[in-house]
């Protein structure tokens, strides 16, 4: 199992002291705590990170009151590829595994075709996703006049994810009626080379954040992926930094996944990592939601990452575990049922 300790912030161990009185001040005051103050919570042992949690989780309930909600996608929320199993970057962690398991849309015909028919069976929306050119981009700017359509033509929210684009893509997106850009952040160069076979500088990130912000897309959800660089923690405050360049509508955390087929299937996150991720991101953006997604590793580790991101201070967490609602339960939160993707804030 990858340690909790990240070479990152081994000085905040030697030097520096943060009172817990002042995280519980700053949390109370919905004040964000300061890079040096997560680099610190990162790699405190975790006797004493369990009190930040305490922490997190209240300041959590300052904003959502005592409740959590459990998103469920399935048939009325469903993830369409725009290039079918198709991706040029073959990532180590997926080589696109995930494409083979949705249904594949080729055109903006389609598209609307497809758009009009999950309306007609209930469907609420649906995300845009496929597979990624050699920029990392997702191509759904091709798909932009399908957008319209399917915009004036049924009543479903449209969101995407479209990797990190220009802004002129933005633009022609949000014309189209887009709702909402799902955007994966990984705040390190040497990551993306590792994991995505490129280098993404972290200015296209918060050039494309700042566009969707400038440009007035609905939903804006970046993604943070604890774990991606082979289960240990690397780019994850990086992220949330970068992620700090605009007002998020959600962030959104979610872990490495194990998928067979992959270099990366025997590979393992430490969910006392994603823990940390959850509470600091929390401690960060005190104002804005923090959920945990569906991409969340499997089995027993899947399981104990819903129960302390519940305690770490998420608002909502997608396809939840049995574990989720017990632990949810047992803390005294109310449930409440979403029928969306979790990037949608709900009604």
């Amino acid at each position: 199992m990858p340690t909790s300790m990240s070479d990152m912030g081994k000085k905040a161990n030697s030097g520096m002291l943060i009172p817990m009185d002042d995280l519980r001040r700053k949390a109370q005051a919905l004040e964000p705590i300061s890079q040096e103050e997560a680099e610190f919570i990162l790699n405190l042992p975790w006797d004493e990170f369990e009190k930040v949690m305490t922490i997190s989780r209240k300041q959590a309930d300052k904003i959502s009151g005592k409740r959590i909600y459990f998103y469920y996608t399935g048939d009325k929320y469903p993830a369409l590829s725009l290039t079918g199993e198709q991706c040029s970057l073959m990532c180590n962690h997926c080589k696109a595994e995930l494409l083979k398991r949705l249904p594949p849309v080729r055109s903006s015909e389609e598209l609307v075709k497809v758009c009009r028919n999950l309306e007609r069976n209930g469907a609420k929306g649906c995300l845009l996703t496929g597979g990624c050119d050699a920029h990392a981009r997702v191509p759904i700017g091709d798909f932009a006049e399908g957008i319209k359509r399917a915009k004036e033509e049924t009543s479903l929210t449209l969101i995407a994810h479209t990797g990190p684009v220009e802004e002129e893509e933005i633009k022609q997106l949000k014309d189209a009626g887009l709702d909402g850009i799902l955007l994966d952040i990984v705040g390190s160069p040497e990551t993306t080379k590792k994991i995505y076979g490129i280098e993404i500088p972290e200015k296209r990130y918060i050039d494309t954040l700042k566009s969707c912000e400038n440009y007035g897309i609905s939903i804006i959800s970046p993604h943070v992926c604890v774990g991606l660089d082979y289960g240990k923690l690397s780019h994850e405050l990086n992220s949330l930094r970068i992620i700090q360049s605009i007002t998020p509508t959600t962030i959104v955390i979610i872990a490495l996944m194990p998928l067979l087929n992959t270099p990366m299937k025997d590979v393992r996150v430490n969910p006392e990592d994603v823990a940390r991720i959850v509470a600091v991101a929390k401690l960060m953006f005190p104002s804005i939601p923090i959920t945990l997604g569906c991409a969340k590793s499997a089995g027993d580790l899947r399981s104990r990452i819903d129960e302390l991101g519940i305690r770490a201070g998420v608002s909502a967490i997608a396809m939840p575990t049995e574990s989720a609602r017990e632990v949810a339960e047992e803390l005294g939160y109310s449930i409440e049922k979403v029928e969306t993707c979790c990037g949608v804030p709900p009604d």
